[in-house]
């Protein structure tokens, strides 16, 4: 049940916080919502959920001064027809207060969209959806995960289609003119084996321009119980290129074994503290991942050195 505002506030900063934090339960779903991929902005929660049928937008509102419930709102029902979305990942929020996201299914061919939502103009207008760009299949479609910001209003995110078919990183430039089309460049397609397969989680963007993720599976024969993704997994690095229209380069920070630890199927996110210079002078970035050990406890990694370097194709 929701708990007061004190104890709601702790369950939002546990991930964060000291191990003496609590955890609170701040809103109930109820009808199978399947909430996801939630952010908060200007002290507000928004996330998608899954059901019914294509999906939701959704608000939370915290409670007043004096306690209470969580407040939540649906700002948008997903339709699939005519190009929309259907089934979202999850939310991010960009500047003035719009929201961005991806689906893995919807738009003209049934191969996922990105889409945006614009807040209402006046308090009794609706949210305005767009879909920003569909894809198609082949070398992109199925989106896994949120669309990420970045310093220049591009789009980044990972997929499970590819030219590989072990999925892809890709980014979405906005149109010169408004109104124009988003134009979508595959960054780098996973090739499977030691290269990494299947990034379910969203990526994580750097100040320098580089992307972390992870990928789920390694498609390793005899792993489970034959080829696939079963659950070995990457941490991974995608360096941009030096010069405009050159090849990024992708870089496997960690490779998990068949043991407890694998399976990472959550965004990393950078820990401000972690960044520090080893002996030889080079420069760590310590990154966490909150499900990728089945104990439940969070595992940190660190980019050195390199396990595998391969460059796009």
């Amino acid at each position: 049940m929701p708990g007061g505002h004190s104890s709601a506030r702790a369950s939002l900063l546990a991930p964060c916080a000291a191990a003496q934090a609590h955890f609170a339960t701040v809103y109930e779903f109820s009808g199978g919502a399947a909430p996801a991929g939630l952010t908060a902005a200007n002290g507000v929660l928004y996330g998608t959920a899954g059901s019914p049928d294509c999906g939701t937008v959704f608000e939370l509102q915290p409670p007043g001064p004096g306690g209470g419930q969580w407040t939540q709102t649906v700002l948008y029902t997903f339709t699939g027809e005519n190009g929309d979305a259907c089934g979202p990942n999850g939310l991010t929020a960009g500047p003035n207060g719009i929201l961005y996201g991806a689906s893995i299914g919807g738009g003209f061919t049934h191969d996922g969209t990105v889409f945006e939502l614009l807040p209402p103009t006046s308090p009794s207008a609706s949210w305005t959806e767009t879909v920003l760009h569909s894809f198609t299949g082949g070398a992109g479609g199925t989106p896994f995960g949120n669309a990420i910001i970045g310093g220049q209003g591009e789009i980044y995110g990972a997929s499970s289609d590819g030219t590989y078919g072990c999925g892809n990183v890709f980014e979405l430039r906005p149109p010169a003119a408004p109104g124009g089309e988003w134009t979508e460049t595959v960054l780098y397609s996973f090739q499977g084996g030691e290269d990494g397969s299947t990034p379910y989680s969203p990526v994580t963007t750097a100040g320098d321009g580089s992307i972390y993720g992870t990928t789920f599976g390694t498609m390793i024969i005899g792993a489970g119980s034959g080829p696939g993704p079963y659950g070995v997994g990457t941490v991974f690095e995608l360096k941009p290129p030096v010069s405009p229209g050159g090849i990024w380069t992708k870089t496997v920070l960690q490779q998990f074994g068949d043991g407890n630890d694998c399976g990472p199927n959550s965004p990393l996110i950078p820990r401000r503290e972690h960044l520090r210079h080893d002996l030889s002078g080079r420069r760590r970035l310590g990154v966490r991942d909150a499900t990728a050990s089945r104990d439940g406890r969070p595992l940190d990694y660190y980019r050195s050195p390199p396990v595998h370097q391969r460059s796009a194709a």
